[in-house]
C-alpha cells in the first residue's frame, strides 16, 4: 500500500495486518506484520485485507488504514479535520467491491472518496497526456491483479482486468520450489526469490546470480539451503505470464482501428511491481511485435497519479474559496483570468466526467443491451418486463428476460451463479441463460419466487448441443474434461468425416433449450481423435465469466408443447 501525502510518498507499505486473537486488537500493520508472517503462535493471526485487487476481509481493510492513515504524523496518533482520499481500483471491479473500498475509506475518517481506475492513474503517474486524442496502452501489473487498458481523451476505451500478477507468481514459485526440490518455503521467501532471480525469459543478457533458499525439507523435516536459478523461476511463471499476454492480445483484439494505429507509434506502457520483473517487456514485445516501455519506477506510477488527481481537487477548492470570499481577487479573476479559469473549469469537468465513469459505464451498458436485443431481434431491454422476438422466421418463438448476476463461482469444478429474477418473473428450471453480448452462460436450475440458480456452462454435468458454423455439423459442448481453464471447453462426439480447423466458429444447434445460431467460441486445437470414432476439439469461449455482471435468460414458449408432445412417443417405438 502506498500513500502520498503533500506531494510526498509517506507511506510505503505492505497491505497486511496483524492481530491478536483473543482481544481482536491491532498488534502490527505493514512490515511490522509482514515480519510476522508465518512465525505466529496461536495468539496472533495475520490477515492480509486484499486479495485479487480488491477488500476481502472488511474489518481488516478498515484497521490498515486507519494505521497507515496514524503514520503519516509519525504514528502519533491524531487524525486530520478532513481526510480527502483518492483510491485505486482494477478496472474489472464490480459495485459490490466499490462499496466495500468506499466504506473503508469513510470508516477509517475519509470525508471524501474519490475512485480511480489504476490504469488511468498510471497512465497519468507516467506522465501520459491522456486528453489527446491518441490512443495508449497501459499494463499495470500490481499485487492482485493485472489491469490492461486503452486510454484516449481522458477515458478507458477498452479494457480487461484478469486476477492473475504478483502473488499468483509468489504462489507460483512455493509450488515449484515443494514440486521440484521438496522444501516448503512460506509467501515472505517466495517473494524474495521473485525480487533476487525472477525473470520472465530463461536467457538474459544481464544475468543475476544464484540465490540460496531456506525452507523446510519435506523428506526429513529438517532445515535446508538450496540455490535456485533465474532460468528455473522463468519456467515456473511461464504459464502465468502466459495468461497475461491472453488478455494483451485480446485487449489489443478490441482496440478500435484508429487507436491501434496509435498504439503501433507509441507502444505499450508497463507499470506496476510486476513490471520490473526481469526480460517482461522483451517477453511482451516479442509476443505482440511492439515497441515496449517500463515506466520509471513503475512500483510507484499508480499512486503518483493518485496525487496528481488530488493536488488538482485541492486546486480547484482552492481557487473557488479565494474567488467567493475576497471580492479584490473575485474581480481581478472575473476582469482579467477568464481564460484561466475557463481552462481550470474545463480540466475540472474532465475529472469529474473521469469520476463519473460508473455511472457513464451503466448508461452505456444500457444502451449496449438495447443495441444488442435490436440484434437478437427484441424491442426492449427493460429488466422488469418480457420482451418478444420481431422475427416472422420464429414466429415469436422467444422471449428474454435480463437479469442481474448477484452470485457468481468460477473456481470450483461444478460452479453456480444466481440471479435475482425467479419464479415471479416467469423463470423455469431448464431455461437457457446466454451472456449480453455474445457467448452462452448455462441452464437455470433451481427456481424460488424472486432468485434462481444456473448451472453454469463451467460445470462437470453440463452438456449442451452445438454445431459447426461452417457447416453444421453436429456436437456437444463439454467443460473440464481434464482442463478447467475459465476460458475454454470441448466440443465432443463430431463425426470423424467432420474436419474441424483452427478458428472455425461453434454455434447452438437450436436442439434443446437454447435457440440455435448464438455464437460460443472458436475452435484452438481441432480434430482430436478419440476411441469411439469420433473427433473432439478444443475452443476458447466468448463468454467472460469472470466478469460476468447481467444475462439473459431466454424463454421459449413452445417448450411445454414440445414437452407434452414428445411425451407421447413410446420408448422402442
Amino acid at each position: 500500500t502506498l500513500i502520498i501525502h503533500n506531494d510526498k510518498v509517506v507511506v510505503d507499505e505492505p497491505s497486511i495486518v496483524a492481530f491478536d486473537r483473543t482481544t481482536n486488537k491491532v498488534i502490527a500493520i505493514g512490515r511490522q506484520a509482514m515480519q510476522m508472517e508465518g512465525k505466529t503462535h496461536d495468539n496472533i493471526k495475520t490477515v492480509r485485507p486484499l486479495k485479487d485487487g480488491v477488500i476481502a476481509d472488511f474489518n481488516a481493510a478498515e484497521a490498515m488504514i486507519k494505521g497507515m492513515i496514524r503514520m503519516l504524523n509519525g504514528g502519533k496518533g491524531w487524525m486530520f479535520p478532513s481526510l480527502r482520499m483518492v483510491i485505486c481500483i482494477p478496472s474489472g471491479i464490480t459495485e459490490v467491491e466499490k462499496r466495500a473500498v468506499r466504506d473503508s475509506a469513510e470508516i477509517a475518517g475519509a470525508k471524501e472518496v474519490y475512485l480511480i481506475h489504476e490504469p488511468m492513474a498510471a497512465a497519468v503517474g507516467i506522465g501520459i497526456d491522456v486528453e489527446e486524442p491518441m490512443g495508449n496502452m497501459i499494463i499495470d501489473i500490481g499485487g492482485g491483479t493485472t489491469e490492461i487498458a486503452v486510454i484516449a481523451l481522458s477515458g478507458i476505451v477498452c479494457d480487461q482486468s484478469i486476477r492473475v500478477a504478483g502473488d499468483n507468481f509468489d504462489s507460483d514459485i512455493v509450488n515449484y520450489i515443494r514440486r521440484q526440490h521438496n522444501i516448503m518455503i512460506g509467501d515472505r521467501t517466495a517473494e524474495k526469490i521473485k525480487i533476487e532471480v525472477g525473470a520472465a525469459l530463461p536467457e538474459l543478457q544481464d544475468a543475476p546470480a544464484d540465490f540460496a533458499v531456506q525452507g523446510r525439507d519435506l523428506m526429513t523435516g529438517v532445515p535446508k539451503q538450496i540455490t535456485v536459478s533465474y532460468t528455473e523461476i522463468a519456467h515456473c511463471l511461464d504459464k502465468s505470464i502466459s495468461k497475461i499476454e491472453e488478455a494483451i492480445l485480446k485487449a489489443l483484439e478490441i482496440t478500435p482501428p484508429e487507436l491501434s494505429a496509435d498504439i503501433y507509434q507509441t507502444g505499450i506502457y508497463l507499470t506496476g511491481g510486476g513490471a520490473l520483473l526481469r526480460g517482461l517487456d522483451k517477453r511482451v514485445a516479442a509476443k505482440t511485435k511492439l515497441p515496449v516501455h517500463v515506466a520509471e519506477d513503475p512500483l510507484r506510477a499508480v499512486v503518483r497519479g493518485n496525487a496528481f488527481f488530488l493536488f488538482f481537487i485541492f486546486s480547484i477548492i482552492g481557487i473557488y474559496l479565494t474567488v467567493k470570499n475576497n471580492s479584490y481577487q473575485r474581480s481581478v479573476t472575473l476582469n482579467s483570468s477568464n481564460e484561466v479559469v475557463g481552462t481550470a473549469y474545463e480540466r475540472l469537468n474532465v475529472f469529474k466526467r473521469y469520476l463519473n465513469l460508473g455511472m457513464v459505464n451503466d448508461s452505456l451498458a444500457a444502451e449496449n443491451a438495447k443495441l444488442k436485443t435490436k440484434l437478437l431481434g427484441l424491442t426492449t431491454v427493460d429488466t422488469s418486463k418480457d420482451v418478444k422476438v420481431i422475427d416472422t422466421v420464429t414466429n415469436q418463438q422467444y422471449t428474454y428476460l435480463a437479469a442481474k448476476v448477484v452470485k457468481n463461482s468460477v473456481t470450483l469444478r461444478n460452479n453456480v451463479m444466481t440471479i435475482n429474477k425467479g419464479s415471479l418473473d416467469g423463470i423455469k428450471s431448464g431455461m437457457a441463460v446466454i451472456a449480453p453480448q455474445r457467448g452462452i452462460v448455462g441452464l437455470v436450475r433451481d427456481v424460488s419466487e424472486h432468485l434462481a440458480t444456473i448451472q453454469s456452462l463451467l460445470h462437470k454435468d453440463t452438456r449442451i448441443s452445438v454445431s459447426l458454423r461452417k457447416n453444421n455439423a453436429l456436437g456437444s459442448l463439454v467443460w473440464g474434461d481434464g482442463n478447467f481453464d475459465i476460458g475454454k471447453a470441448f466440443i465432443k462426439e463430431v463425426p470423424n468425416h467432420i474436419k474441424m480447423n483452427v478458428g472455425d466458429s461453434v454455434i447452438t444447434s437450436g436442439f434443446g433449450s437454447f435457440p440455435g445460431g448464438i455464437l460460443v467460441g472458436r475452435i484452438i486445437k481441432p480434430n482430436v481423435a478419440t476411441n469411439d470414432n469420433f473427433l473432439s476439439g478444443e475452443l476458447n469461449l466468448f463468454t467472460d465469466f469472470s466478469t460476468l455482471q447481467y444475462v439473459y435468460v431466454v424463454k421459449d414458449k413452445r417448450a411445454e408443447e414440445q414437452k407434452a408432445l414428445e411425451s407421447l412417443i413410446k420408448p422402442n417405438e
